[in-house]
């Protein structure tokens, strides 16, 4: 008798239904939100409980009187520990979506830019997070792990040049010359310059083939450095023999 009442209790809510498509959506988004919600905060629920021991040492088995698996239940902590304060943005998310976006999060610095800024994704279209089905998601986790892979392969790299060449640093200084001696000290310090240029000019020829994968401000940097370098060398050019470049000499 009970699931015969069930029954038309349901069929008379499904009778009450509005016909409007737009109402339908507005109460489909307002019970996804209420679900985002609930899921942070079981989230945080299982957390308190393991992290307090109020199980008393019989996590498992606590987790079995309320029809849960370990599994399950680490899954909902991850999306508390890694997106908890982002919680009220994030609500309308499914939980496979927030799963996969906690999981980018234990990998970067800041999961804030990764939710906001746009992303190029395979297909060639630019979305944000949010605007992404589960499966763009998917792929822009693996996207991401590949760059940092290439970030640190590119780190390994630059840390060889340093080695190889001494540390990356603007030269400011400027050698002023007031005797021959300086003069002459001045003209071998910069041959020894030049070498070292060269060296360097070598060696990022050689890994030419990762600047693009570097960040924004590193490729800007790489690109100033060059047109440095053409019109340092377009300058040197006009060098005519006997003048002397960047000096000044006091008999």
């Amino acid at each position: 008798m009970e699931k015969v009442t069930k029954i038309i209790e349901r069929v008379n809510a499904m009778a009450n239904l509005t016909l409007d498509l737009k109402t339908i959506e507005s109460e489909i988004n307002a019970y996804q939100q209420q679900a985002g919600e609930a899921i942070f905060e079981i989230g945080r629920r299982l957390k308190h409980v393991k992290e307090n021991d109020l199980a008393h040492g019989e996590w498992t088995k606590w987790l079995n009187t309320i029809d849960i698996k370990p599994r399950q239940a680490q899954r909902f902590i991850q999306v508390f520990d890694e997106l908890g304060t982002k919680a009220t943005e994030l609500t309308h998310f499914s939980f496979t979506k927030l799963l996969t976006l906690s999981q980018i999060a234990s990998e970067v610095d800041d999961i804030s830019e990764v939710i906001e800024k746009p992303h190029v994704l395979p297909s060639g279209e630019t979305k944000k997070v949010d605007d992404m089905t589960t499966r763009e998601l998917e792929q822009l986790k693996k996207s991401l792990a590949q760059s940092e892979e290439r970030a640190d392969c590119i780190q390994r790299q630059l840390d060889e040049y340093q080695d190889a060449y001494g540390p990356i640093k603007p030269e400011s200084d400027r050698v002023r010359a007031t005797n021959k001696d300086d003069l002459t000290t001045s003209v071998i310090a910069l041959n020894k310059t030049i070498r070292d240029m060269i060296k360097r000019y070598s060696f990022m020829k050689h890994y030419s083939g990762t600047i693009g994968q570097l960040d924004v401000i590193t490729q800007q940097e790489y690109r100033d450095s060059i047109k440095a370098l053409k019109e340092f060398a377009a300058e040197f050019k006009d060098v005519q023999a006997g003048d002397i470049i960047d000096a000044e000499f006091t008999a």
